[in-house]
C-alpha cells in the first residue's frame, strides 16, 4: 500500500530521511509540525505515543492517498532540503510520494519501519530470559482483521467506536475483552507458567 505525503511549497526540494524541517541552502531550518495549522492531515492527531515533537503526530489513515500536508512560503524560489520525521511501526517499507504545489517531487520515497522500541524489548528479553509478548503486531492484525482501516477519525461511532473509547488510547468494553483474548491465547500459545491460571 503506498501513502502519498503531500507537501506545498514554492521551492525545488530534495527529500533526505529522517515534524517536517525545510531549510532553503543559505538560511536556517525551520520546523513544521504536522499538529499545527498551516499543516493538514489526514488522519487524527494523536499524542498517545512518546518520542514526537511539538503538541503531537499526524496518525494518517492507512489508505492510499492519506496525507500530511505543509503550506510553506519562500521569500524566493530556489532549492531546499526537506527532513522527514515519522513513524512506521509496521515491519516493511511504507513508500510514499512527496509533492510540491501538486507534482511529485520523489517517487516512492522510503518510509522504513521504526520499530526501535520493540527491537529494543525482544532483546531484553533474550538478555533476561523474560517473556516478551508481541501485542503491537497482534494488535494491528486484529484491526486489520476487523477492517478499521480506511479510518476517516471518528472513534464514536460504527466498529472503531465500540471498540475504542473517545480518549483514542483505551478501549470500550468489547474491544478490551478482544485485546486480552489476545494476551490470554500468547501466553497459553507460549506455555508460559501463567497458563496454569486461565480458564
Amino acid at each position: 500500500m503506498s501513502l502519498r505525503r503531500r507537501l506545498s511549497v514554492a521551492v525545488a526540494l530534495t527529500v533526505t530521511a529522517a515534524g517536517v524541517a525545510i531549510a532553503a541552502e543559505a538560511s536556517a531550518a525551520t520546523r513544521y509540525e504536522a499538529e499545527s495549522a498551516p499543516a493538514t492531515c489526514d488522519g487524527v492527531i494523536e499524542s498517545n505515543h512518546a518520542g514526537f515533537s511539538g503538541s503531537g503526530f499526524c496518525n494518517a489513515g492507512n489508505a492510499a492517498g492519506a496525507a500530511a500536508q505543509f503550506t510553506v512560503t519562500a521569500p524566493a524560489a530556489g532549492t531546499a532540503t526537506i527532513n522527514i520525521r515519522y513513524a512506521n511501526g509496521g515491519t516493511s517499507n511504507r513508500p510514499a510520494d512527496v509533492l510540491v504545489n501538486g507534482t511529485v517531487a520523489h517517487t516512492g520515497s522510503a518510509f522504513d519501519p521504526t520499530r526501535g522500541f520493540l527491537t529494543e524489548t525482544f532483546d531484553v528479553g533474550r538478555a533476561t530470559g523474560a517473556p516478551v509478548i508481541d501485542l503491537h503486531k497482534l494488535s494491528y492484525t486484529l484491526y486489520n482483521s476487523l477492517r478499521f482501516c480506511p479510518f476517516n477519525g471518528d472513534y464514536s461511532s460504527g466498529p472503531v467506536g465500540a471498540f475504542f473509547a473517545d480518549d483514542h488510547t483505551h478501549f470500550e468494553a468489547a474491544g478490551a475483552r478482544q485485546i486480552a483474548g489476545l494476551v490470554t491465547t500468547a501466553v497459553r500459545d507460549q506455555q508460559l507458567a501463567l497458563s496454569a491460571y486461565l480458564r
